[in-house]
């Protein structure tokens, strides 16, 4: 019975293993069918295709410029962000614009250990759907395998047709733009050469063989001072242009527009022979026509709108060109700057500095103070250079150790303005698309668009605890969290002419706003309290609140009066003069003062309208009033120096710094007690640290662009915070 018995265990058990084996081998079976079809899946060539309006591929993380339009779509979305700024070996990043899809390529493949790690970095956490699908917290769902990582929010990533040929994607640019162009993907490749230059070539482009050397032809006539000026190339302006137009009758090469002294010229040159008085014929203004016939005004004649959108302008031929505006005066500004030599040729440093890293024939050029742009259009492909003006060019080793080192916080758009909290590690950063940021350390805490445009100033409130900022219809008290005080911005009855200005009084916290000859004082809660009429408009950042021996004082700066209300008593009390020069607004233990330059002579102007004239030399500009500690620092440049000046008329020290165009300047207590001066030099855009006896502290400087700031941390040291690529930087100041 043993033996019988033991025989049937043995045909038992070996028919279990038989049918596990066989179940065993169909789902090998099944999971590899499976991995072998996702594997064909996850491609580029087969995430992405007519489904998705473009294709953005990132391959160098802190290189793109994310102002730009096409990656705009990146910054509305925080995953987007995250994933940028969190690598794990990522070589190249695929993101779709029209599409919730994302496609990581790493150097080497993907597992589920690695996967868990790298979005726990990011505080997201996961969990395993299948062998390789995951889901994610944040909503989305990841299928991997070998080096790709297919993130998709709804789950279904059908591209559509595919037309991507995906060889002419250049791995080693900085980034990559794939966009679908009557039915054909056009792509344009992203090379960032310096920190200042980026330069885009794209593939397929129309063929437009129109280029040409617009130095050549127009050089002696822009102004050396001038603001801003485009160029386009006559076939490449015909093509863009929806309107026929005379002008195209006598253009040989291009037209340009100059903007010089706030007002904007149109130049062309003309084909000899050709007379475009004439040509306008009965267009003319006859009464209006110069007697050498070489002068009119022209009435109902259509421009293309890249140019010019009136249809009414003057007209000058002068030298075989042509100026075009709507007021002589700007002709006359042209013409006058080049007569008497002022223009871009006769500067050749300028010159050097513009046009020495941009290419020479060009179908259309861009330049302002703030970039240089152009694009040439050539056989299927078309080549555009962006250099950023006043970049340094650094070496790519030094420039990636920096941003690794220093540069923890993307700003989209840039920084508008940084309000440090003294003595703690927080700070507010609004960016220039109104991204206000809370920042501690070098992490940021939250970020929120601020709606609406923006009046005046953005500064502290009294207490020093919210973010005071007035748009055109509220106004924010944003707390170190992110949030409005009483969870919701105040709503404004009228139109605010200046910011509001808080202040405390008998205990009790108040807002004072002035619109159009109104003051009106607010609750913090945002209740009406009273109004009071101003005999004129204020100027913008004029109100300063004060105790006038015990009555509560409004003092308030018009275009030529400033007037003192008592708030209290709710009526006028005096006006006084004041200079139509620009002037700062501060309230001192004396009352109310104004700040400005009078015939070249820093001067404060009191509550009655006395004025007395400050320390510091021959004045040029007020650069910034800085408040340090219970001192209010007026910083003033004078012909060759930085000068730093209390608003009691104490001067703190001066600095004459190599370099004369200074975007920044600071001064902030060190923890041993001695002050430190920062300049930020805006042409080789380095920042320099100063004793007060003008003295460089160290010769090493430090990056920075348009901005800076020092913020003194809660432990007593410095930081000295500024921009380098869109990117919030901090450097420790060693005290």
């Amino acid at each position: 019975m043993h033996l019988t018995f033991g025989s049937k265990l043995t045909v038992v058990g070996k028919t279990i293993l038989s049918v596990l084996g066989v179940i065993s081998l169909l789902w090998i079976g099944y999971v590899c069918i499976n991995l072998s079809s996702l594997g064909d899946r996850l491609t580029p060539d087969t995430v992405f295709g007519k489904a998705d309006e473009s294709v953005v591929v990132v391959h160098k993380p802190l290189e793109p410029d994310y102002t730009e339009p096409a990656f705009s779509f990146l910054a509305k979305n925080e995953f987007y962000a995250a994933l940028l700024t969190h690598t794990e070996r990522v070589q190249h990043f695929y993101f779709s614009s029209s599409r919730s899809v994302v496609l990581l390529e790493r150097s080497k493949p993907w597992t589920i250990e690695l996967i868990d790690r790298y979005f726990t970095s990011m505080g997201i956490s996961t969990t395993v759907e299948s062998a390789k699908s995951i889901s994610l917290s944040n909503g989305w769902h990841a299928l991997y395998n070998k080096e790709y990582l297919l993130l998709s929010k709804s789950g279904d990533f059908s591209p559509g047709e595919s037309t991507v040929q995906w060889q002419y994607v250049d791995r080693k640019s900085s980034a990559t733009l794939i966009q679908w162009r009557n039915g054909v993907a056009v792509i344009e490749n992203a090379y960032r050469n310096s920190v200042a230059e980026i330069s885009y070539i794209s593939e397929n482009a129309s063929s437009i063989h129109a280029i040409t050397d617009d130095q050549e032809t127009f050089q002696d006539i822009i102004p050396a001072k001038f603001s801003e000026f485009e160029f386009f190339e006559k076939e490449y302006l015909q093509s863009i242009s929806s309107k026929k137009s005379p002008l195209f009758e006598w253009v040989q090469t291009g037209a340009m527009i100059i903007r010089y002294d706030e007002r904007t010229c149109i130049v062309t040159d003309c084909i000899s022979g050709q007379d475009p008085i004439a040509i306008l014929g009965n267009s003319l203004d006859e009464s209006s026509v110069s007697s050498d016939k070489n002068k009119a005004f022209i009435r109902n004649v259509a421009l293309p709108n890249q140019l010019l959108s009136a249809k009414s302008w003057y007209i000058e031929v002068f030298n075989n060109r042509v100026f075009i505006a709507t007021t002589e005066q700007a002709i006359d500004d042209i013409i006058g700057a080049y007569e008497t030599g002022a223009t871009l040729s006769q500067d050749q440093s300028l010159r050097t500095r513009l046009f020495e890293k941009a290419p020479k024939r060009v179908s259309y050029r861009k330049i302002n103070a703030a970039e240089h742009r152009s694009f040439s259009l050539l056989e299927h492909s078309k080549h555009t250079v962006v250099q950023q003006l006043g970049g340094k060019v650094a070496e790519p080793e030094e420039a990636e150790e920096e941003e690794e080192t220093t540069a923890s916080v993307r700003i989209d758009g840039g920084i508008a303005q940084l309000i440090p909290i003294q003595g703690t590690d927080f700070m507010f950063v609004l960016s220039k698309q109104n991204i206000l940021y809370g920042i501690n350390g070098d992490e940021e805490k939250w970020k929120r668009t601020i709606n609406g445009t923006i009046v005046g100033k953005v500064g502290l409130s009294t207490s020093g605890n919210e973010l005071l900022i007035t748009t055109t219809s509220e106004i924010h008290q944003v707390t170190r969290g992110g949030n409005d005080v009483n969870g919701n911005a105040i709503k404004l009855t009228v139109t605010p002419l200046t910011e509001a200005v808080s202040y405390s009084w008998k205990g009790t916290d108040y807002l004072a706003i002035a619109s159009e000859q109104l003051l009106t004082v607010l609750t913090k809660v945002g209740a009406q309290k009273s109004t009071i009429k101003l005999p004129f408009s204020p100027r913008e950042s004029s109100i300063v609140v004060w105790s006038n021996a015990g009555d509560l004082t409004a003092t308030i700066a018009g275009k030529n009066k400033g007037v003192n209300l008592s708030i209290d008593r709710k009526r006028k009390l005096n006006e006084f003069e004041l200079p139509e020069s620009d002037l700062w607004s501060v309230k001192t233990a004396n009352g109310a003062i104004f700040i400005g330059i009078k015939q070249g002579q820093l001067v404060s102007i009191n509550h009655k309208g006395i004025v007395s004239n400050l320390s510091g030399g021959k004045a040029i500009s007020i650069k910034d009033l800085i408040t340090n500690g219970k001192q209010q620092i007026i910083v003033v440049k004078t012909a060759s120096k930085i000068t730093f000046v209390t608003t009691d008329n104490k001067v703190l020290g001066s600095v004459t710094p190599s370099f004369n165009d200074i975007s920044s300047a600071s001064i902030q207590s060190a923890a041993g007690g001695k002050s430190i001066i920062t300049l930020l030099d805006g042409i080789a855009n380095k920042n320099y640290i100063y004793a007060l006896n003008g003295q460089l502290i160290s010769e090493e400087s430090f990056d920075g662009s348009n901005i800076s700031t020092l913020h003194r941390q809660s432990d007593g040291s410095l930081m000295l915070i500024s921009q380098s690529n869109n990117y919030l930087v901090r450097y420790p100041i060693d005290n």
